[in-house]
């Protein structure tokens, strides 16, 4: 068969047909096509390990302990796998306080995002803030004042997490919000079944991304 007809048959460009031929030797149209949804599949599975490497959606919950002190809670979110990286509740937090917890997270999960989204709260404008970005070489993306739809997965997380923990707990103390959102968090990743992940968890669905992506 002519060059041009498994080109035709295969649905592939002559440049393609070439580089294939100098790798592979010759090829015949159902060989060529078996190539062509082989190199798809690599693809694919690439962009979804690019996805995994990049996309940390980040934002904070504000509630109040019983005695009327301020709490913030740093949600931490991955929008493939749903998990829950990092809920973490303290009174306040300052710039260098968000760095020592990113860094703490990235070395515990053994991650590197290279960009990240959130809103542009006086904590991720801060100058420890982006110099630490900088230094990490990770991409900022602000969302617009006024559009959380632009951070549209957190936001759903949050109006879940204060449903269903928040407003369910009056916290008697911060040592209290340690140990029952700890416990919410963990429900959340390890036991509660996601649509979006064919009805597994968010560990169960990241543990098969890894078995099946691993050699990747």
């Amino acid at each position: 068969m002519k060059v041009r007809e498994i080109i035709r048959e295969a649905g592939i460009t002559e440049q393609t047909f070439y580089r294939w031929k100098s790798k592979y030797g010759g090829l015949s149209v159902s060989e060529a096509r078996r190539l062509k949804e082989l190199e798809a599949e690599n693809t694919k599975l690439k962009r979804l390990l690019e996805t995994r490497r990049s996309f940390r959606y980040w934002d904070f919950v504000h509630d109040r302990t019983e005695n009327g002190r301020n709490l913030r809670v740093l949600n931490v979110v991955d929008d493939y796998t749903r998990e829950l990286i990092a809920c973490i509740p303290e009174h306040s937090f300052s710039g260098f306080r968000v760095v020592r917890e990113l860094d703490r997270i990235m070395e515990m999960k053994d991650i590197k995002p290279r960009s990240m989204t959130m809103d542009n709260g006086p904590e991720f404008t801060s100058r420890a803030f982006m110099s630490w970005a900088y230094d990490k070489k990770i991409r900022i993306n602000y969302i617009e004042p006024g559009k959380p739809t632009q951070n549209a997965y957190v936001e759903s997380f949050n109006g879940k997490f204060r449903d269903e923990c928040l407003n369910l707990n009056w916290f008697k103390d911060l040592k209290e919000a340690r140990r029952i959102i700890e416990a919410w968090k963990d429900d959340y990743n390890h036991h509660r079944p996601h649509s979006a992940l064919n009805q597994m968890t968010p560990m169960e669905y990241k543990k098969q991304f890894i078995l099946t992506h691993q050699t990747v």
